[in-house]
Parts: C-alpha cells; sequence; structure tokens
C-alpha cells in the first residue's frame, strides 16, 4: 500500500488520538483515593468507620455493622449519644455525649461539652482507657471530638485525644488523626 501525501495528515492524527486515548484510560486505572485504611490521611472505603493511630499505629474498626453501634436517647432534656466502632479483636473506640448538641467541636476538659471517650482493649485482660472531664480537668488527658456531619442516619467527624489506663494512671496513650462514621 502506498501512502500519498493526502493520507499522511490522517495518519498522523489517528497516531494522536490512539496516543491521547490511551494516556486517558491508563490515568483512569489509578488507585482510587479514599480507600486506604487505617490512621490519617485517606477515608476507608466503608460505610460504617472508626479510625485513627494510636500511639502511631494503625486503628481500623471491623467493616460490619455488628461492630459498630449507635445509641441516641433524651434524657433530662439534654440528648445522649453513645458511639462505637471496635476491629476484630473487639479492641474499640467509644464516644460518650451527656449533651449532644449536633456539629460542633467538643472539649473534653470544658463541663459544658459534656462528653469523653474511652478505648477498651478487648482481649483478657481487658484494659480500659478514658479520657474524660476529670482526668482531662486534672492534666492527666486531653481530648476532642469534631462532629462534621449529624443527621437522622449518621454521625461523622474526627477526633485526638490521649487516655489514662484505669488501673494505672501512668500508662497512658494517645490517639491521632481520628476521623468516624457511625450510622443508626
Amino acid at each position: 500500500m502506498v501512502i500519498t501525501q493526502k493520507q499522511k495528515p490522517m495518519k498522523k492524527f489517528t497516531s494522536i488520538l490512539l496516543i491521547a486515548v490511551s494516556i486517558f484510560f491508563l490515568a483512569s486505572c489509578e488507585k482510587e483515593k479514599g480507600t486506604t485504611p487505617g490512621g490519617g490521611g485517606d477515608t476507608p472505603n466503608q460505610e460504617e468507620f472508626v479510625k485513627c493511630k494510636i500511639n502511631g499505629k494503625d486503628f481500623l474498626s471491623n467493616d460490619d455493622s455488628r461492630y459498630h453501634h449507635y445509641i441516641a436517647n433524651t434524657a433530662g432534656g439534654n440528648k445522649w449519644l453513645n458511639l462505637r466502632g471496635s476491629n476484630i479483636d473487639v479492641d474499640g473506640i467509644t464516644f460518650l455525649f451527656w449533651d449532644f448538641v449536633g456539629v460542633g467541636e467538643y472539649d473534653i476538659a470544658k463541663m459544658a461539652d459534656s462528653c469523653a471517650l474511652q478505648y477498651t482493649e478487648g482481649n483478657p485482660p481487658t484494659v480500659t482507657y478514658e479520657c474524660n472531664q476529670a482526668n482531662s480537668s486534672a492534666g492527666q488527658t486531653s481530648g476532642k471530638i469534631k462532629v462534621t456531619v449529624h443527621n437522622d442516619t449518621q454521625v461523622e467527624g474526627t477526633f485526638e485525644f490521649s487516655a489514662t489506663n484505669n488501673a494505672n494512671p501512668d500508662d497512658k496513650i494517645t490517639f491521632t488523626e481520628g476521623s468516624f462514621r457511625i450510622t443508626r
């Protein structure tokens, strides 16, 4: 087959189009963002999760609704809320609010915010670490929860805290880069 001068621009155009289409498809094959489990950075590709770094080590709750709970009630005119996410070892992080008002930032040291965080290592012997108003006011712990989404079906946000072992106050752990989404 002989290529004439008129066919050369068409061949060039076809080659450029083929290269452009190849680049487009290769770029679309990149790893989807937001699916990296573990502490910090991306949001896990799970409907429900509690994720953070505990003393620098990744923690991610199990991708199964049996490992999460969302309990809400009203008592004495205050809305209380209990959220929890656990991993396969039943290690879990619990968020407690005694006067939940929805989206906003909750500082555990402030009495007006009425909240606490708890971490329980589930394998016997069970060890519980807490960050509550009493130990936070005493300077032993600190923590904040930021609720960014609250509606009839879910609560979502970020958190960071330090906590002390209930049985040994000198045993402390730190939780950083935390995020959560719990659904009803």
